[in-house]
């Protein structure tokens, strides 16, 4: 059985690409596709804590951390050979928040700090090791205004606008990152990553697991949209600081393309 695991990112069409690919998986059996959807990852007992119970060692804190730890690999490997006993050929794993959660970056003002012992952390409660990971990018102007809508949408508390620009402008931490922390976990996998505006959700899912995109139907409803309850999202950044972002991005990128071992959907 072939393991793919989407890790997001947030804001990036990460949901709408696993709709896409779960309804496929639905609607055509023969294809021995199934996806893990983040509803689905989050319910298996202890997953999403899992990260806490390690140190920066990556070592459980405790015996009983270790006890837990143990327990949520073996549910978890349990659940990966009950799929492929059933005859899966390609299980898609999808969570953005492997990485970490859009409220963690506002709180704590850098982008996915503790995303390398996170993935680490997730790379032995997987056991198994994926054929490719692969991470959406999305310019940080664009990706920092979405957040910010969508939480500020769901009522969390967050910085005011001035107070969380000032604190962005000022971490330059981005993509490169993150491409690092998930080779560190997973030095073999294929590591995939696209742009999202080059290409729509529905190229990105066809090239994350190896599908035709004609048979991917695009959800009847929005997914996961952004605004504030006026129905504007809200900008956080003056027009010189969102070009200052945006070419931010562009290093970043540039940085990713002379990667050898980095695979692109579509290369910019």
């Amino acid at each position: 059985m072939q393991l793919i695991l989407h890790i997001g990112a947030h804001r990036t069409a990460s949901t709408l690409i696993e709709r896409m690919l779960s309804a496929l998986a639905t609607a055509q059996p023969d294809l021995g596709l199934a996806v893990w959807k983040p509803a689905d990852m989050r319910a298996i007992p202890g997953f999403k804590t899992a990260p806490g119970l390690l140190n920066r060692e990556g070592e459980p804190h405790s015996p009983k951390a270790a006890e837990t730890f143990d327990a949520v690999r073996e549910d978890v490997a349990a659940r990966l050979d009950a799929a492929e006993r059933a005859g899966v050929k390609t299980l898609l794993l999808s969570e953005e928040n492997i990485c970490g959660g859009m409220r963690t970056n506002f709180k704590r003002g850098r982008f996915y700090p503790a995303v390398g012992p996170r993935l680490l952390a997730f790379a032995r409660v997987l056991g198994r090791t994926p054929a490719r990971v692969a991470l959406g990018l999305r310019e940080y102007g664009a990706v920092w205004n979405s957040a910010y809508g969508y939480l500020n949408r769901a009522e969390d508390t967050l910085p005011e606008p001035v107070e969380a620009a000032q604190i962005l402008m000022d971490r330059p931490r981005g993509w490169p990152a993150l491409v690092v922390a998930m080779r560190e976990a997973w030095a073999s996998s294929d590591l995939m990553v696209w742009r999202q505006e080059d290409l729509g959700a529905k190229a990105a899912a066809a090239a994350l697991c190896d599908v035709d995109p004609a048979q991917l139907i695009d959800p009847e409803r929005q997914v996961n949209a952004t605004g504030s309850a006026g129905g504007r999202t809200t900008e956080l950044f003056s027009p010189a600081e969102r070009r200052k972002l945006a070419r931010r991005y562009e290093r970043h990128v540039s940085t990713l393309l002379e990667d050898p071992n980095l695979s692109w959907a579509v290369r910019p």
